[in-house]
């Protein structure tokens, strides 16, 4: 995908982001990335009584997430063209209610998501904001990212930066 990356060291703080949510939440190991807007990428297992589920993580460094005013958690929502078997025809941001809106107005992120295959994310797309340690996480399945995805999650975490 042409990106600069390089492994952290086990213990680093960056694994420790998002990890006071629940006892079976563990990293398995960060990735920091350069000349991204993405600083980190966190591989999460969550273990429960069905199996171990795994998602990922981008961390991004947001100074403005540590202000006075509360953020809440923004998710991407897929319009199908009918119900059951139908074809992603839009998308809409849900949350936050600056964030989505900022989100809902780019329509080149748009096209970009509608353009890479949503099926490769399983799911959504999950913004949680981390004001205790300055960080903002996207959190996606864990699959590997076409690199179309990849540059749309580069471009929501551009947003998140402007949050």
């Amino acid at each position: 995908m042409g990106v600069k990356a390089s492994t952290l060291e086990k213990g680093s703080n960056q694994e420790k982001i998002g990890q006071k949510r629940s006892r079976s939440e563990r990293s398995t190991g960060v990735i920091e990335l350069k000349d991204r807007n993405i600083d980190f990428i966190n591989i999460i297992s969550i273990a429960s009584q069905y199996g171990t589920r795994y998602f990922i993580d981008y961390l991004v460094k947001t100074p403005n997430v540590m202000g006075k005013r509360s953020l809440k958690k923004t998710r991407l929502i897929r319009k199908k063209s009918s119900p059951l078997w139908g074809k992603v025809v839009a998308i809409d941001w849900r949350g936050d209610e600056s964030l989505s809106q900022s989100l809902n107005f780019d329509y080149s992120l748009e096209d970009k998501l509608l353009q890479s295959n949503l099926k490769d994310l399983r799911g959504s797309i999950w913004i949680f904001p981390e004001p205790k340690h300055g960080y903002v996480r996207i959190r996606t399945a864990y699959t590997l990212p076409s690199p179309e995805a990849f540059e749309a999650i580069n471009v929501i975490a551009k947003h998140t930066k402007l949050w």
